[in-house]
């Protein structure tokens, strides 16, 4: 599975760019692992910083500490959920392009089959042409 890929509007020449399944789901594995990891490192150091603000710091420059890291730990937590969301798509267009094949490889069987089955006919219709 690949694409055309164009360097400008005047270029004529093109490169195939491959899309593999499996490499899709290989990086969108890896995505999904780092980020887990990530996810556990983060609580774990973000409960210490919490127990380190309620027990070791003034009350008062807690919260402003509090005030500061609050909205860092969100951009964060926001910044894995965008990757695993990644991760997600990843795999979703993984499984959309082996359908894919599976459903061009299927027709032109189909279409092998009945052709031989009688010599010169037409391609069976299977919707794709109007």
């Amino acid at each position: 599975m690949g694409i055309t890929n164009l360097t400008g509007p005047a270029d004529t020449s093109s490169s195939l760019i491959i899309y593999s399944p499996e490499h899709l789901q290989q990086t969108a594995a890896r995505i999904l692992a780092e980020v887990s990891l990530a996810y556990q490192q983060h609580d774990a150091a973000w409960q210490q910083v919490q127990h380190w603000l309620n027990n070791e710091v003034d009350p008062a420059w807690a919260e402003v500490m509090r005030a500061c890291l609050i909205p860092y730990v969100r951009r964060l937590r926001s910044s894995y959920d965008w990757l695993r969301d990644l991760a997600s798509a990843m795999l979703q267009a993984a499984d959309a392009l082996e359908e894919s094949d599976r459903q061009m490889a299927s027709f032109f069987q189909e279409a092998s089959q009945s052709s031989s089955a009688a010599s010169g006919s037409r391609l069976p219709d299977h919707g794709l042409v109007p």
